[in-house]
């Protein structure tokens, strides 16, 4: 049996756009001694209650640290938490806090949005799940994945205390 061959061809597909530029719509992630995008700006968790946070637009962030949450706050804090969120808050302005240092956690609802939530944070080139901490230049100085809250909070802490240390333009 003779399987027929197809002598013609479709035609091409002309209407669309023609991307031009192999870079369009690639993101960078965020890593180590990359400058995080000022732009970004997100409701967080942040000075103890709900508010929209940008990194370079709320003026409490010019020249400080900056720690960077993306896991989920209502697994660990939230709805479905085992933990009160006053813990959080009271490590936040013991440890944090005194060393010039700002917190916020970027509230991503449970469920649907969680999932798509990576394309969102893609964009502006952070990951879901993982912890950044931030110079007062917005250059990225560690980064964790997967940390899990609070058990992994005193490993920030020391992280952001090692990061400081570090520096380069440290003022003693």
């Amino acid at each position: 049996m003779c399987i027929q061959r197809r002598a013609f061809a479709a035609r091409p597909r002309t209407k669309g756009r023609r991307y031009t530029e192999p870079e369009q719509f690639q993101s960078t992630l965020l890593c180590k001694g990359m400058p995080a995008y000022s732009g970004f700006m997100f409701t967080s968790h942040y000075q103890g209650r709900f508010q929209d946070v940008g990194l370079g637009y709320t003026y409490p962030l010019q020249g400080k640290w900056k720690v960077i949450i993306f896991a989920s706050f209502d697994r660990s804090y939230g709805r479905y938490g085992d933990h009160s969120i006053k813990d959080f808050d009271k490590t936040v302005e013991t440890e944090f806090n005194p060393n010039d240092c700002e917190v916020f956690w970027p509230y991503i609802d449970e469920g649907r949005n969680w999932g798509e939530a990576g394309i969102f944070l893609r964009n502006y080139g952070f990951q879901r799940d993982h912890v950044y901490i931030l110079d007062p230049n917005n250059t990225c100085v560690w980064l964790e994945r997967h940390a899990m809250f609070p058990n992994d909070l005193p490993m920030i802490v020391d992280a952001f205390k090692q990061a400081q240390l570090d520096a380069p333009n440290r003022v003693d």
